[in-house]
């Protein structure tokens, strides 16, 4: 389902640039985003920081526009380092689409922009947690009590599509290529108490770098504009 959505925005950017007319930019983009993880995103790779991303995507704004609007696919990879503290390893990618506003300013090629989106996340625990499973086994409303057995390996519970917010700046530096700086933040894991089952939540309380999980990062994009125009 996410490729065929993400295979959707492609061919939705290509079929706009095929048809629209009339100025001689690059609308199309593809980027490369070297990533910065904070708060949550940081402590679930084990105190790493840092993760890469690709993106495609298709602006609408025109130079004299003061508003305009783009989209944007995207693939995000975060894989982390082992925490001590939880006994545990673990990587995190995902996909999303979103849009966008971008608003002009008095300096040439600068544009702030401020959009929404959301992501299908596909979380993994590479490797078992003795901590992990005495946690879980210290309340009894949760499962049998700890007798040895570390918490499995395996992929986390929460994938459906999440919302997040993006924001930041582009920079047109030439013809051909431009480069961004914006902060994102999305839900992700919040595995509570209350749910109707019960087999994979660890503890009732949050737990800092296993749930919840709302990733947030710094990303800086290199992208390079197609030659189409408008």
């Amino acid at each position: 389902m996410i490729k065929k959505l993400c295979a959707l925005c492609i061919l939705g950017t290509a079929s706009f640039s095929l048809v629209a007319q009339g100025h001689d930019t690059s609308p199309m983009y593809m980027g490369v985003t070297f990533g910065i993880s904070q708060a949550d995103l940081r402590s679930y790779q084990g105190g790493k920081s840092n993760g890469h991303g690709f993106e495609l995507g298709y602006d609408f704004t025109k130079p004299e526009d003061f508003v305009g609007i783009r989209i944007f696919g995207r693939y995000t990879r975060w894989s982390g380092d082992y925490s001590e503290r939880l006994e545990l390893q673990q990587n995190l990618m995902s996909w999303g689409l979103g849009a966008e506003f971008m608003f002009q300013t008095p300096v040439a090629g600068l544009r702030p922009y401020l959009g929404a989106g959301l992501m299908w996340w596909d979380g993994r625990r590479d490797t078992e947690s003795d901590y992990l499973a005495r946690l879980r086994g210290a309340d009894s409303s949760l499962g049998d009590p700890y007798v040895g057995i570390p918490y499995p390996a395996g992929p986390h519970g929460e994938g459906q599509a999440k919302a997040g917010l993006r924001f930041g700046l582009n920079y047109h530096m030439w013809k051909d290529f431009s480069v961004s700086l914006d902060y994102n933040v999305y839900l992700w894991r919040n595995d509570s108490i209350n749910q109707p089952t019960t087999d994979h939540v660890i503890d009732r309380y949050a737990l800092t770098g296993y749930n919840r999980i709302n990733p947030s990062w710094l990303g800086l994009t290199l992208k390079y504009h197609f030659a189409m125009p408008y």
